[in-house]
């Protein structure tokens, strides 16, 4: 069971929460280690935990999931971006979400936030690789709902998610373990972007460049992250 819950403790003003009851033990303790280790851009914020009662409480990331803010391409590569970027953290810091879909994500103020993650059983990295790709094809399946005939950019996208599938799958499949790298699913990803090139997504990046800004000066201290 999920609440939403207004709360004033220890705050100038009004905050809303989400409270999660967890009837197993062992995943109320595995979310919120979870939650803990992964705090950071792209995690709701762990706001307090009641193990006795059963539930743990995280602050409001946003009103509408990825599922439903992503209406239209431009705004669909955007979001995805910003969701891959927080996958690929993870995935350095030696964590796995377990339950990447388009449902579990919200958006908030600097871009898609990941909820709490999956059970507690061991979880690969090739399995949040699998659930990202499906969530590709997952938002191209809504607008192929809407679509008249045969529309080629939804089947692009739906590809490219099903690409996206099999490197997951071939991952968790091959004897030798093959590592898929982070660059491998942004080369997908690339193949998505709109026609106006100026869009642009990072980890913990979520942001349209302005005309006649080339970016070099705001990250050149910024040292490229490798995945």
């Amino acid at each position: 069971m999920v609440e939403l819950l207004v709360t004033s403790a220890g705050r100038e003003a009004p905050a809303l929460i989400v409270r999660k009851y967890v009837d197993e033990p062992a995943r109320l303790a595995h979310q919120v280690r979870w939650l803990t280790r992964a705090q950071g851009s792209g995690i709701v914020r762990l706001h307090a935990v009641d193990s006795d009662a059963g539930h743990y409480s995280t602050c409001f990331g946003g009103p509408l999931t990825v599922a439903a803010a992503a209406t239209d391409p431009d705004a669909a590569v955007t979001m995805l971006g910003a969701v891959w970027g927080v996958l690929e953290r993870l995935h350095r810091l030696g964590l796995t979400h377990g339950a990447v879909t388009a449902d579990h994500a919200v958006i908030g103020g600097h871009g898609p936030l990941l909820l709490s993650p999956g059970g507690p059983e061991p979880v690969d990295r090739s399995d949040d690789i699998t659930g990202f790709g499906q969530m590709i094809v997952g938002v191209a399946g809504v607008w192929s709902a809407t679509a008249t005939g045969g529309d080629p950019l939804v089947e692009r996208w739906a590809t490219t998610g099903r690409r996206i599938i099999a490197l997951g799958e071939q991952a968790a499949s091959s004897d030798e373990r093959h590592l898929v790298t982070g660059a491998e699913v942004r080369r997908l990803l690339a193949e998505l972007q709109p026609a106006d090139r100026s869009v642009r997504w990072s980890a913990g990046a979520w942001f349209r460049k302005r005309p006649g800004e080339s970016g070099r000066g705001r990250r050149a201290d910024r040292r490229p992250i490798r995945s």
